[in-house]
C-alpha cells in the first residue's frame, strides 16, 4: 500500500478532529460547559452576557459561545470562550478563515483582534447611521 503524502495525511487528521468537534458541540458535555459558562459569567459580572460585536442580548438556548483557542478543546477555561449571537460568530470565523493576516495568527491573538475590531466598525457604523457621523455638524 502506498504512503499518504504530507498534504493527504494533513487533510485526514483535519477531517478527524473536524468529526470530533461536532461531536463535541452537539453534546451533553458542551451543554454543561455552556451553562457552567453562563454562571460563571453571572457570578463575575452580575449581569448577563451580551454579543461581543454586535452588544445583542445573549441567551444560551440561540447564541454561540466562540471558543478564541481550541487548546484545551473539552477543558475550557472561561476566558477561552467569547459570548457572540450566531450571526457575529460567522462573521469571525469568515474574517479570519478569508484573510492572510488573521489566519496566520495564533487562534486566541486573531479571535480577540478580529471581535475588537469588528465591534469598533459596528459601532463606528451606529454612529453614522445614529445621525451623529461626519456632515451632521450644525444640523438642526
Amino acid at each position: 500500500m502506498r504512503k499518504l503524502s504530507k498534504h493527504a495525511r494533513k487533510s485526514a487528521r483535519r477531517e478527524e478532529y473536524r468529526a470530533r468537534y461536532a461531536a463535541y458541540v452537539t453534546s451533553a458535555a458542551w451543554r454543561a460547559v455552556r451553562l457552567g459558562w453562563l454562571d460563571e459569567f453571572r457570578l463575575r459580572t452580575g449581569g448577563e452576557p451580551t454579543c461581543e460585536v454586535c452588544g445583542r442580548d445573549w441567551e444560551l438556548a440561540r447564541d454561540d459561545l466562540h471558543h478564541h483557542t481550541y487548546d484545551r478543546l473539552t477543558a475550557e477555561l472561561f476566558e477561552d470562550l467569547a459570548p457572540l449571537c450566531r450571526s457575529c460568530h460567522g462573521l469571525v470565523h469568515d474574517t479570519i478563515r478569508n484573510s492572510r493576516h488573521w489566519s496566520r495568527m495564533r487562534d486566541v491573538a486573531a479571535s480577540q483582534k478580529v471581535i475588537e475590531r469588528l465591534r469598533l466598525l459596528r459601532a463606528a457604523t451606529d454612529h453614522r447611521v445614529s445621525g451623529h457621523g461626519a456632515g451632521q455638524e450644525g444640523a438642526a
